[in-house]
């Protein structure tokens, strides 16, 4: 798909989402049901990877954590690593915000930076698929932009430069691309932005390089799942690296 028919379909879609109206406003995510790409099934089938799988956590605060925070890394880690699964994360980054990882249990290795915009990791993005070269991209961005009001608009094409960068590197590198998780300083575009991602992920997927949106969403509270209104707690964490999880099995050998 070109890039003008990718702007265009983008125009399209925002137009017949927001025209809708915003979507929420309570601290549960409401949405109703997690996504279900059925149009990805049959390329994640056929997009089964061997040996050690590389795997980049990709993002900002969220996937970064603040020091003395375990974030949803070592939650997933953990459970891979229990299901036995051959995997290496992989990143420039080894440590949280301010100080380690608590516990630190886990590979450390991950590329998810503080106060980082979803135009910050664009830019950053040929190196970090250049250096590390990972065969699966675990991408949970947008939620600095939508509370700053950069536009779901402008976030998109971020976006979509980010996996249009990373596939120069490697043509089948798999997106795994969160809808992003609630917060109180934004209810209704923050889902709307979601749906979005949900959209641009049915329409840059292809058999080569597939890309799965993860509903984060869903029976996720503010209330009770941060621990300031926008980054996850333990209980959040956990949710996050439960559902992860759900999304990467299907491109994991079974041990």
């Amino acid at each position: 798909m070109s890039s003008s028919t990718k702007k265009i379909f983008l125009s399209i879609l925002l137009t017949s989402i927001l025209g809708c109206g915003g979507g929420g406003g309570d601290d549960q995510a409401s949405d109703g049901q997690f996504v279900d790409n059925q149009a990805e099934d049959s390329q994640v089938q056929d997009s089964l990877l061997t040996g050690t799988v590389r795997i980049m956590p990709l993002g900002d605060s969220i996937t970064e954590a603040e020091a003395g925070r375990a974030s949803y890394r070592r939650w997933l880690w953990r459970s891979l690593e229990a299901e036995g699964f051959d995997v290496d994360f992989v990143g420039s980054e080894r440590n949280a915000f301010g100080g380690p990882n608590v516990p630190g249990d886990f590979d450390l290795d991950h590329e998810g930076h503080w106060d980082y915009e979803s135009s910050d990791i664009r830019f950053n993005s040929p190196a970090y698929a250049a250096v590390h070269n990972p065969d699966i991209v675990l991408l949970h961005i947008g939620t600095n932009d939508i509370i700053r009001s950069r536009g779901i608009d402008r976030t998109l094409n971020e976006v979509t430069t980010i996996i249009d960068n990373f596939r120069a590197v490697n043509p089948n590198v798999v997106f795994l691309v969160a809808e992003v998780i609630p917060s109180d300083r934004s209810t209704g575009e923050l889902a709307a932005y979601g749906r979005s991602l949900a959209e641009l992920a049915l329409v840059m997927s292809t058999s080569e390089a597939p890309i799965v949106s993860v509903d984060m969403r869903t029976d996720f509270f503010v209330s009770s799942d941060t621990y300031d209104g926008i980054h996850p707690n333990s209980s959040g964490e956990q949710k996050m690296a439960s559902r992860w999880l759900a999304a990467l099995r299907p491109f994991l050998t079974q041990p």
